[in-house]
């Protein structure tokens, strides 16, 4: 839980914060479901946004 603030400032990346605990990042990400927060942090409007750009790369 120290580490996760970090996270989610992008201080360190999710990889980072698994090798600090001695981990494999799939067993943190699977640590963050157990405690109910949240791997993926981006609002629905940040990813409509994206599929908006993509949209337009593909035409």
């Amino acid at each position: 839980m120290m580490l996760y603030p970090y996270i989610r400032d992008l201080t360190i990346s999710n990889g980072r914060a698994a090798e600090i605990l001695g981990m494999n990042k799939l067993d943190l990400i699977g640590l963050y479901c157990e405690m109910g927060l949240p791997y993926i942090n981006q609002s629905v409007s940040d990813l409509d946004e994206e599929l908006a750009e993509l949209h337009d790369l593909r035409e």
